[in-house]
């Protein structure tokens, strides 16, 4: 059998800003700034997407999705997903990537 030695892994992680959806887009947009590299953002959709290290050292790449929806006046629904992929080592380098995003977020 031909074994693969890399493996794509997923991580998702929803949650709820206390912020009008131009405000959430804008905090997250800020944070991804930091921690990674923003290829694509659209206000009128809410989505943004790049790449933040995760991994060992931050030395592996996720590709990162992020999500804004307005959840009435105040409150916004925020889903971040990320894909990576992992070696014969395991390194939960999705899993990180969400959680330095999320660190970062004022």
């Amino acid at each position: 059998s031909d074994m693969a030695l890399t493996r794509t892994k997923q991580q998702k992680k929803e949650l709820s800003m206390p912020a009008a959806s131009e405000e959430a887009f804008a905090s997250v947009l800020a944070a991804f700034t930091i921690v990674g590299r923003v290829q694509r953002q659209d206000i009128q959709s809410g989505h943004i997407s790049g790449s933040i290290g995760g991994g060992l050292a931050n030395m592996n790449n996720a590709d990162v999705t992020v999500e804004v929806r307005p959840e009435g006046d105040s409150q916004s629904n925020v889903t971040i997903t990320a894909t990576a992929q992992e070696g014969l080592i395991p390194q939960n380098t999705a899993a990180k990537a969400i959680a330095r995003l999320l660190e970062a977020i004022p």
